[in-house]
């Protein structure tokens, strides 16, 4: 069975792209600077080592940098389109360190947005190291440019913008609320799920999913955007 926990952190979610928008677009472009290698402790005790580049952060599922460039809007429906990359080959310490099997064949651009002190940015999210597969080297991304198309609507179709197919959809599983009533980092550990009189003994720990809107209060004016549902957070999963 699967099981989600509720919980209120801050949000990112998937641009959509909606009939009677309009198009303002803003060219990006973006060189990376690499920090080396280092080593991180990821639990108090173990260490290991990672890389990624000033902006980016280390995928420990997927044992590979990431890069995730915030590039403030006025609007909550964005596209970003890839027109140039430039690379250069991964030094040997640094292909030490990857999971080659997980490293994909391009660079995998996907567009979020997400608010901070009630502001919105585009998130340019992508993989910073790729196979190619001409050569098959293992590559990592120094620059990138591209085309941030932002999509302005009426007011008047505001509600086209809300999502439709709720999260807590039948068949979508338990649920469980947790209150946040400070800022911090919160640890869900087995103790924690089986007080709350979750079944540990067939949960799966890739089945736990946590959801929630960090936005603040709603505003007072009705014309400003609002999620009509919950979001999916990103969460580390350590078994």
């Amino acid at each position: 069975m699967t099981y989600k926990i509720l919980i209120l952190f801050y949000f990112v979610f998937q641009f959509s792209v909606f009939s009677g928008y309009s198009q303002k677009g803003t060219e990006v472009v973006e060189n990376l600077e690499w920090e080396g290698i280092y080593s991180m402790n990821i639990n108090g005790t173990d260490q290991t080592n990672v890389f990624h580049s000033t902006k980016g952060y280390w995928d420990f599922e997927k044992e590979q940098p990431y890069l995730l460039n915030y590039i403030p809007i006025s609007n909550k429906s964005v596209n970003f389109n890839v027109t140039n990359t430039e690379v250069i080959p991964l030094t040997s310490s640094e292909m030490a360190i990857i999971d080659v099997s997980k490293i994909k064949s391009s660079f995998d651009f996907k567009t979020n947005i997400t608010d901070k002190r009630k502001k919105f940015y585009a998130v340019v999210e992508v993989n910073e190291v790729r196979k190619n597969p001409a050569s098959g080297q293992f590559e990592k991304l120094v620059s990138y440019e591209g085309s941030l198309v932002v999509l302005e609507s009426p007011s008047t179709n505001s509600k086209s913008a809300y999502l439709t197919t709720s999260a807590f959809a039948s068949g979508s599983g338990d649920w469980y609320k947790i209150g946040v009533v400070e800022d911090g980092v919160y640890k869900i550990d087995y103790s924690f799920l089986n007080d709350m009189g979750v079944d540990m003994s067939s949960l799966s720990s890739d089945a736990i999913n946590v959801f929630g809107n960090g936005s603040g209060l709603l505003s007072e004016n009705n014309n400003d955007f609002r999620h009509d549902d919950v979001l999916k957070n990103s969460i580390l999963i350590e078994d």
